[in-house]
């Protein structure tokens, strides 16, 4: 199966509609044909094996740029919304004809853009659901079904690098696979060779549609661009791997190469998706995690603590707030916090409870060490805070809301704190902060619940929603 080299078919700079006509149709031609399989014979199997583990050697440095634009969009949709202008609203709110100018704006800036164009027509021919009809069809839902798909499920959560499988029936047909066995096919290795290229080749094209189509709607510019892969080096070596393709070879040398500088670029890349860390002592922040040392007794248990210092370290061991010998090499839930040796300024955090769930304790211990400076703390993985404060009215309703949360376990409260720090969501350090979680596990809690019962009994939190706050994960 390949694309038509029709001499008619026009120029996406100088006729973008006919261009993209052209390509519906070849689309529509290519994928209405029932008896049409993709089966390679034997003598092709080592062939095709080879040539696509060596598309996906090469399109290593892509799953990176994937990653990063994934958390871009994210970042895109949570921005809107948090605005009260979802991007599912302003998409549906456009007519027929407007949604069409965008996709067509999208494919052809991802055509046009270097060398990456014929790349992109490459692509486009994996995806059949790409078409103005699939797109902007259904009020626009075909869409916005990608995009639900692309934007990240969890946006506290690293990205992976892998290529997840986006069925499409048309495309499976087209190797014998039925929909069942898309994501793990028993087929002869060069057809599941085939395959992967196939499945690399689609997410690289969907992921850079939506993020374009995305930018395009709430008006900005693509600052970035996915890395460029090396062309394959047709040298003698590499036309002797192709007259041998009836048995497996090593990777050429300047492959080997290739590979060692990606997965060079790859360790880069996961050591800045959380570039900030804070010394658990004196609370300095510092950009880099050499310069702070993790406490030995807690990695055992996989708590990640960190000081700039042995002085810190000491000093927060036996007159931390409260001393860290107490949960020094214990789980959390073994080693409650004693809250009642703390001073009286701490009175200020009486809690619901003698013995906190450990996602609790955390959060007072936070919020007392930074001498009540801030409202609310959000924890990473890694066990450091990124904190939050409020201004104004607002203030004072989430610190009430805060008391009673903390005092009585109030579910009315309970919700109204969640819906504040979610309504505005922020990223730092690479993190989009994502409270839910984290609050129903301070609480022991379902967030539903608090709900339920806020829209029944709490009259601030009908006011926020009156405003137009539309709690996380509602509307989508």
């Amino acid at each position: 199966m390949s694309w038509s080299l029709d001499v008619r078919r026009p120029k996406p700079d100088i006729d973008p509609e006919g261009w993209c006509k052209f390509w519906e149709e070849e689309l529509e031609w290519s994928f209405s044909r029932p008896e049409e399989r993709l089966i390679e014979d034997s003598d092709s199997e080592a062939y095709m094996v080879m040539l696509s583990e060596q598309y996906l050697t090469l399109f290593h440095g892509l799953r990176l740029e994937i990653a990063k634009h994934r958390q871009h969009m994210t970042s895109i949709w949570l921005e809107k919304h948090s605005q009260k202008d979802p991007v599912e609203k302003i998409w549906t709110s456009k007519t027929q004809q407007e949604r069409e100018k965008i996709i067509i704006e999208a494919l052809v800036e991802y055509a046009t853009s270097g060398r990456e164009g014929s790349l992109g027509e490459d692509q486009w021919q994996w995806c059949p659901e790409v078409t103005r009809k699939d797109m902007c069809g259904e009020d626009g839902q075909g869409f916005i079904r990608l995009l639900n798909h692309f934007k990240l499920s969890d946006p506290l959560s690293t990205p992976s690098l892998d290529f997840p499988v986006l069925p499409e029936r048309r495309v499976w047909r087209l190797f014998d696979i039925s929909m069942d066995d898309a994501a793990n096919a028993c087929r002869p290795e060069g057809v599941r060779g085939y395959h992967n290229l196939v499945i690399v080749s689609r997410h690289v094209f969907l992921t850079n549609f939506v993020l374009r189509v995305l930018l395009l709607l709430v008006g900005k510019k693509m600052t970035t661009t996915f890395v460029k892969a090396p062309k394959i080096k047709k040298t003698a070596e590499y036309k002797e791997m192709v007259k041998a393709h009836k048995a497996w070879k090593p990777l050429p040398a300047w492959v080997q190469s290739v590979v060692k500088e990606e997965k060079k670029k790859n360790k880069e890349f996961e050591k800045t998706m959380v570039t900030s860390q804070r010394c658990a002592g004196c609370f300095k922040q510092t950009d880099k995690a050499s310069d702070l040392k993790a406490c030995g007794g807690c990695s055992k248990v996989g708590r990640r603590i960190l000081y700039c210092s042995r002085e810190c370290q000491v000093q927060d061991y036996k007159h931390g707030r409260p001393p860290h010998k107490q949960i020094c090499s214990k789980p959390l839930r073994e080693a409650p916090l004693d809250l009642a040796t703390e001073s009286k300024e701490s009175d200020t955090f009486p809690l619901y409870t003698s013995t906190p769930t450990p996602a609790l304790a955390l959060q007072v211990y936070f919020l007392r060490r930074d001498k009540f400076q801030w409202d609310y703390c959000f924890v990473c993985d890694d066990g450091r805070p990124l904190c939050r404060t409020f201004h104004g009215s607002g203030k004072t309703i989430f610190l009430e809301a805060r008391k009673k949360a903390f005092e009585q376990r109030d579910l009315a409260s309970i919700a109204v704190m969640e819906l504040m720090l979610n309504a505005q969501p922020t990223v730092r350090d690479g993190i989009l902060q994502n409270y839910r979680p984290q609050i129903e596990k301070e609480y022991e809690v379902d967030i539903d619940m608090c709900r339920t019962v806020a829209m029944e009994t709490s009259e601030d939190y009908k006011k926020i929603l009156r405003s137009g706050v539309v709690p996380r994960d509602v509307e989508k």
